[in-house]
């Protein structure tokens, strides 16, 4: 009895060395920092937007200079808006999460068509959201989405809110299962574009925000394609609203086009991806 007594007592003294231990080498090991910002805020949110914070993630594309809020899902996958990534290769992509934590990248692909892009992570990311059911939506919806700014760095998340304007189905969408597009006003700004868009009233998801250019102006888009075939030194002819051609030297060319285009400035929309079609989109890379 005795010889079991000082044996369960030894062993508990090894148990709590090794705790010990455990403690002191965590001590010693650098832990990630929250930016000070996000920590007050964190601080002042409710658990779900906790945990939705905790899953964004700000992607910057270094070839292009452009910037996407990622959001990660359940599955690993971070969605990011494929306008900001276009054309970018995985060196030219940083990922930062909410924490301020680099994130390596194994692949990329992107949907023209949706308009989403989807990072496949180096390794296993935990804490992702799974997508909800989605629902029905239309005009005088107010909705909200978190995501993240140019101008706040490290990353820090920051709360926009708009209301639901209308629809969009782009050409070539009628077959697609869920395809139609919100389009949302209120003050969406490019690298918002990426992030997970819910209604005000439940909380419910509503897709992702993606941003889509603009109609460009018609003189201006007739101009820039009279230059780009244009000899050094030589007029150029455009047709004028009325469908008359009229010439003009290269520089009076440009000088109209850049006061055209600063006259006439076009916001990028803000426009949802819904639900349903993020979900059929994920399938497909099971």
């Amino acid at each position: 009895m005795k010889k079991l007594a000082f044996t369960l007592v030894i062993l508990g003294l090894l148990t709590g060395a090794v705790i010990l231990f455990v403690h002191k080498v965590k001590s010693l090991v650098p832990q990630p920092k929250m930016p000070p910002a996000t920590e007050i805020l964190m601080d002042k949110l409710g658990q779900s937007d906790r945990d939705l914070l905790r899953a964004l993630f700000l992607v910057t594309n270094g070839a292009k200079g452009t910037q996407s809020t990622g959001l990660l899902m359940s599955d690993g996958i971070i969605l990011a808006d494929a306008h900001a990534v276009e054309g970018a290769r995985l060196q030219d992509l940083t990922v930062l999460s909410s924490r301020g934590e680099p994130v390596k990248l194994r692949g990329l692909e992107a949907d023209k068509a949706l308009d989403v892009a989807f990072l496949l992570t180096a390794s296993a990311l935990k804490g992702g959201i799974e997508l909800g059911e989605g629902g029905e939506f239309g005009p005088g919806d107010s909705v909200y989405a978190w995501g993240f700014s140019d101008e706040f760095k490290p990353p820090q998340p920051l709360l926009c809110m708009g209301f639901v304007s209308g629809f969009h189905l782009a050409p070539g969408e009628a077959e697609r299962n869920g395809a139609t597009r919100l389009v949302l006003g209120g003050p969406f700004g490019p690298s918002h574009a990426g992030s997970p868009v819910f209604r005000w009233r439940d909380n419910q998801m509503v897709g992702l925000l993606v941003m889509r250019e603009p109609p460009p102006d018609a003189f201006v888009e007739r101009g820039l394609n009279a230059l780009a075939g244009a000899k050094s030194g030589e007029t150029v002819a455009v047709q004028d609203e009325s469908g008359k051609e009229v010439r003009f030297a290269q520089a009076d060319l440009i000088a109209r086009l850049l006061r055209a285009a600063s006259r006439h400035p076009r916001a990028p929309i803000a426009e949802v991806v819904p639900v349903a079609a993020l979900k059929a989109r994920l399938e497909q890379m099971e």
